[in-house]
């Protein structure tokens, strides 16, 4: 009995030690589904304020994240089937003070009668990795300097555009934007004044665009937007006239006011190509005829465009 009563004191003590110095924590319910332990520090990431989580059911504690792949079905469904599960991503249900994501396992509990008591099972803190992971979709799909959609994440973005379209016979227009004068200011002011300079064009760019289309930074001083469902012209040619416009007002940067300029280069498909390599190579020689026609300007693509180039090839 003694031996016994000092294996449950180290028991005891090791489950504090682990719950209070690792990332791991305990939870238990009854036959109801409802907590009667849950690890300290993660019952005070989940306290309601006057609703501690003891004494509540388990999965209106905690909710799942959904688009996990593993996890179609809910906790509910386990607690009621009394069926175990494993490695189930959840978050707090309702209010929580921090943004906390955690593992979850858990597996039903029978007595010697076999009889059903209740769960129990284990979690760990999913947090950090979260961040981590976020930190690195963020990095892989935005710029770095202006915070815009790079390159990579334009290109998804229009390829589903594209194929959502083709399905439901719409059209998809694309600008391609490159800014005039940057070079000089680079040359001249330095790339810490230029690189401010990009970031200043993007939340220009932003605002001018608004909801009606997804903006992108390509690299260098070119950047793209991609409007779903618009193939109006006129539509069209307000929004380029506005966009270079708003673009070419002069800018402040560190006491210094700058000018620059913008062209654009217009192309909609499936009318100016039904893929996006099509689309954006055509936009491309649009912008190439805004640029020759003196640039500050706007031009569509048109089929005569393509032959010049080939013409010139």
């Amino acid at each position: 009995r003694v031996r016994d009563h000092r294996e449950g004191l180290l028991a005891a003590r090791l489950v504090h030690e682990f719950e209070s110095q690792g990332t791991g924590w305990f939870w238990q319910t009854d036959r109801e589904g409802l907590l009667t332990y849950i690890s300290p520090k993660v019952a005070e990431a989940l306290a309601e304020p006057d609703l501690p989580p003891i004494g509540r059911p388990l999965n209106n504690v905690f909710k799942m994240d959904n688009v996990s792949p593993g996890t179609e079905r809910t906790l509910g469904f386990h607690l009621s089937s009394r069926t175990g599960f494993s490695d189930y991503p959840v978050r707090p249900a309702t209010f929580s003070t921090v943004d906390s994501w955690w593992s979850m396992s858990g597996r039903p509990v029978i007595d010697s009668h076999g009889k059903f008591q209740g769960f129990i099972g284990s979690g760990s803190d999913l947090t950090e990795k979260r961040r981590a992971e976020a930190e690195i979709t963020r990095l892989a799909l935005f710029d770095g300097l202006t915070g815009l959609a790079n390159r990579q994440r334009m290109r998804v973005s229009l390829d589903q555009t594209l194929n959502q379209s083709s399905h439901h016979q719409r059209s998809t227009a694309m600008f391609l934007l490159d800014l005039d004068r940057v070079k000089v200011v680079n040359d001249t002011l330095g790339h810490q004044t230029g690189d401010a300079l990009l970031a200043q064009v993007a939340q220009r760019l932003l605002r001018s665009i608004g909801d009606a289309g997804l903006v992108g930074r390509l690299g260098g001083d070119e950047f793209q937007v991609v409007l779903p469902d618009e193939d109006n012209v006129e539509t069209l040619s307000d929004l380029a006239r506005s966009v270079i416009a708003t673009l070419s007002q002069p800018y402040s940067i560190d006491g210094a006011s700058i000018t620059i300029g913008c062209s654009i280069g217009v192309a909609v498909a499936p009318r100016d190509g039904p893929d996006a390599e099509t689309l954006v190579r055509n936009a491309d020689l649009a912008l190439y005829a805004a640029k020759a026609d003196g640039r500050g300007v706007h031009r569509f693509y048109r089929e005569e465009l393509l032959h010049g180039a080939q013409n010139r090839r």
